[in-house]
């Protein structure tokens, strides 16, 4: 991806929890990473991991008990360079949320609130960050819901009187009717049965293909990854391990928690016996020293319990593993 541009630079990102007592869980450590324009980038690794967080960072969606300790988000338009953690939260909201880049929580369908129609969700996401008139946004919600696969019925309903497909369906269109240039989902098709997953998917696929939006997507599914994305970032306990072409990473995955994860996918005809990866991801309170995969990796050397490796460029994959630089 040397050839295109990024649209998205994360440095050195360092974000955690600070709760009782002064108890810190570090639980985004010293990220740094690119979004390359119409990309479909995945971030990958169990649950915990500190995917979500990440995807917070990305947005510029830092509450407490979220605190930044350390590092730069870098939103980079075709005129404009945006530093996500100068701008006030108030910038934020006018100039960069809905309009640059729209944020798809985890499960989602349950953001939207429960005493408001869907119509009333969209006239109010019009009138804040567009200024438009009721009878405006209503016929813009309209445009948008029918190409999001929404019946016109749907604006009409409650939350409560639509199925799961169909609330994310309406929480998608939000996210891209101000047509932004990124779009940063997070287990976008969790809590939705096999069918209507792959429903929601297709549908953010067809629409980063007819609007040439840049996609982040945020699951623990490698099964996903392997269809949807481009490239894959692999996480572990606050850390990236992995990064590369989605095809190169399940062709020749390189760590071995990459490979774990690889290997725990089924397929179709292969009735062989599947072990589980042994052991717990590590408690970010008081992280292990060193590779913080060592306690549970197959091939753990002195070093990798004393010294944290770097991410360093292997072929076209960079990947964050001692047997990779020299190490025997």
């Amino acid at each position: 991806m040397s050839d295109v541009k990024a649209v998205y630079a994360l440095k050195n990102i360092q974000h955690g929890f600070k709760g009782k007592d002064d108890i810190y869980v570090d639980a985004v450590s010293n990220i740094s990473l690119e979004v390359f324009r119409n990309e479909v980038l995945g971030i990958a690794g169990e649950s915990g991991c500190g995917k979500s967080t990440l995807l917070k960072a990305m947005y510029g969606y830092v509450k407490p008990p979220l605190k930044i300790l350390n590092g730069s988000v870098e939103l980079l338009t075709e005129n404009k360079q945006f530093e996500i953690y100068s701008l006030s939260p108030n910038e934020l909201q006018k100039n960069i949320w809905y309009k640059r880049i729209s944020y798809i929580p985890q499960s989602a369908m349950n953001v939207l609130n429960p005493t408001m129609r869907i119509r009333d969700h969209f006239i109010e996401l019009f009138d804040v960050h567009l200024n438009m008139s009721k009878q405006d946004a209503y016929i813009q919600a309209q445009r948008y819901s029918e190409n999001m696969g929404l019946p016109r019925e749907a604006l009409d309903a409650f939350p409560h009187q639509l199925s799961g497909g169909m609330k994310q369906r309406a929480v998608i269109a939000m996210a891209v009717s101000l047509q932004p240039e990124l779009i940063l989902a997070d287990e976008p098709s969790s809590a939705l049965d096999v069918i209507t997953q792959k429903a929601v998917l297709t549908l953010l696929l067809e629409i980063r293909k007819k609007l040439g939006i840049t996609l982040v997507i945020v699951s623990h599914d490698m099964g996903i990854h392997s269809v949807l994305t481009d490239r894959i970032a692999v996480m572990y306990a606050g850390k990236l391990l992995e990064v590369g072409r989605t095809k190169d990473i399940f062709d020749k995955p390189m760590h071995p928690y990459t490979q774990a994860l690889i290997e725990s996918l089924p397929r179709i005809g292969d009735k062989s016996y599947r072990i589980g990866l042994g052991g717990q991801p590590p408690d970010l309170r008081n992280p292990p020293p060193g590779c913080r995969f060592h306690p549970r990796c197959p091939h753990v050397m002195d070093i990798c319990k004393k010294e944290e490796p770097r991410l360093i460029k292997k072929d076209e994959t960079k990947v964050a593993c001692w047997r990779h630089q020299g190490v025997t």
